[in-house]
């Protein structure tokens, strides 16, 4: 890989253990329904509308954006302005869809105080490109390629879904490099062709991607049903500004990911993860893309320590917000919990 080359960030926005009642959180649809009616009430375009709220939200977390430049890729990412002293990094990947910041805004502002962030886009997502072959070694290779553009010796990740496959990518290739994992509803290395089977067989499909890549807004639509607990109904507007902003480009690398996930299967062996640092687990109880037997075994293999969020499904992050975020910032302000699991019920 050719030796990257980072440019100038332009002003351009980007405690367990046992059983217990989460924070009061708003409910997905009631969330929902708020972003929709603000967004129909501006009167402008909803895209806009959207890339400007997310903006703020980065601005006001001391988020800034940036682009590292390679032979092989081109790299869009946030990162802190004024981060907090003498604390690791904390690298935060999305899943797949979307980019980033639409991915991790509901988490910003609990994250921003206590670790400095880098928010890549992953490659063939948001405005990342690549020019090599589409596959989860270019993406780690990315991902250290960009600590060493930022000087970044070793980070903590943050990983949900697709983005968690990234990060177990990393490990096998720098172990030295990688703390402490937070893993967000990702089977990893657990993840079979047999369970790729039994994902199409749920959700009845031919093809994962025939559920991943929503090449209408229609598909959007189906894709948010099933990764919600409680699916809001999205008017046909905002569902099709949704996707022209994330998800109209790209199907044809994209697809080319998605083959390449079981290829991880043989990797859990070989992993080196850091017997000091325990791995948090967190997993959505009714997640019907990676059922919560899948975190149950990831949690169990990794001699992690499991949180499951009750009242949620694929995207805990943002139907359990308020819990999610108390669960993400004891384990990064405290000393890591035993292996074990927590339950978290929605009060």
């Amino acid at each position: 890989m050719a030796r990257p080359h980072r440019t100038t960030a332009r002003p351009r926005a980007p405690e367990p253990p046992g059983t217990r009642a989460a924070p009061r959180t708003p409910r997905s649809a009631r969330a929902w329904g708020s972003v929709v009616a603000l967004v129909l009430l501006a009167g402008c375009s909803l895209r806009a509308t959207m890339s400007r709220s997310l903006q703020r939200t980065a601005r006001h977390a001391g988020l800034e954006a940036a682009d590292l430049h390679t032979a092989d890729f081109d790299l869009h990412y946030l990162r802190s302005t004024d981060p907090p002293a003498a604390a690791r990094p904390l690298l935060v990947l999305h899943g797949f869809g979307g980019d980033a910041l639409s991915n991790w805004a509901a988490q910003l502002d609990t994250l921003a105080p206590v670790r400095p962030l880098l928010l890549p886009d992953l490659l063939w997502f948001g405005q990342s490109t690549a020019h090599v072959r589409p596959t989860l070694d270019a993406q780690a290779e990315a991902m250290l390629a960009l600590l060493d553009a930022e000087s970044v010796p070793a980070v903590d990740i943050l990983a949900i879904s697709y983005g968690g496959f990234v990060a177990f990518g990393m490990v096998e290739r720098a172990p030295d490099r990688v703390g402490r994992l937070i893993l967000v509803d990702t089977p990893g290395p657990l993840f079979s062709s047999a369970d790729v089977q039994d994902l199409v067989d749920r959700h009845g499909v031919d093809r994962p991607e025939d559920l991943f890549l929503a090449e209408t807004p229609e598909d959007l639509g189906a894709l948010l049903t099933a990764v919600l607990h409680e699916p809001p109904h999205i008017p046909g507007p905002f569902l099709r500004a949704m996707h022209a902003q994330w998800f109209a480009v790209d199907h044809e690398p994209q697809r080319a990911l998605l083959a390449d996930l079981p290829r991880q299967r043989m990797l859990l062996e070989h992993l080196r993860l850091d017997p000091t640092e325990v791995p948090l687990v967190i997993w959505g109880a009714h997640d019907q893309i990676f059922p919560l037997a899948a975190g149950e075994a990831l949690a169990e293999a990794i001699d992690g320590h499991l949180v499951v969020l009750h009242g949620a499904a694929h995207a805990p992050n943002i139907e359990q917000r308020g819990a999610f975020n108390a669960t993400l910032r004891a384990y990064l302000e405290a000393p890591a919990p035993a292996p074990g699991r927590t339950d978290l019920h929605p009060r």
